[in-house]
C-alpha cells in the first residue's frame, strides 16, 4: 500500500497534464525506498531469530525472513508496473475511446465504477 499511496499523493501534487511514465519517475522512487527499508529491517530481523536452537522457530524466522524479502521483489516487479497500468488506463476514459469500466480501490473493498459518458 505504500506504493499506492505515494502514487495517488504525487498524482495530486504534480500538474494533471503529465504522462503516467512522468509520474512514475517521480513516486516510484520515493515508494520503492521506503518498502526497502521497511524490508530489510523486518527480513533481518526475522533471520537474527534463526540463530534460536529450538528448530521450529528457526525454521520459522528463516522462512519468514526470506517471504519478506521475495515480497519485496515480487512488489517491485508487479505492484508498480500495475500501477503504471492502472493510471494509464484510467487516463483515457471513455471520452478517447478507453473503456467504460474500471476498477477502483477504496477502503471499503472493490468495487467497479461505470464512467457515465455521452
Amino acid at each position: 500500500f505504500v506504493a499506492v499511496d505515494k502514487w495517488k499523493m504525487k498524482r495530486r501534487q504534480l500538474p494533471p497534464c503529465l504522462t503516467t511514465e512522468q509520474v512514475a519517475i517521480a513516486a516510484l522512487p520515493d515508494a520503492a525506498y521506503a518498502t526497502f527499508v521497511t524490508s530489510i529491517t523486518t527480513s533481518v530481523a526475522f533471520f537474527a531469530s534463526a540463530v534460536i536452537k529450538i528448530p521450529t522457530i528457526s525454521l520459522f524466522a528463516t522462512y519468514c525472513g526470506l517471504v519478506v524479502a521475495v515480497d519485496y521483489f515480487l512488489c517491485i516487479f508487479f505492484v508498480f508496473p500495475a500501477l503504471c497500468v492502472y493510471d494509464a488506463h484510467r487516463a483515457k476514459g471513455p471520452a478517447s475511446g478507453g473503456p467504460g469500466i474500471w476498477w477502483s480501490f477504496s477502503f471499503d473493498g472493490f468495487r467497479v465504477r461505470k464512467f457515465i459518458g455521452k
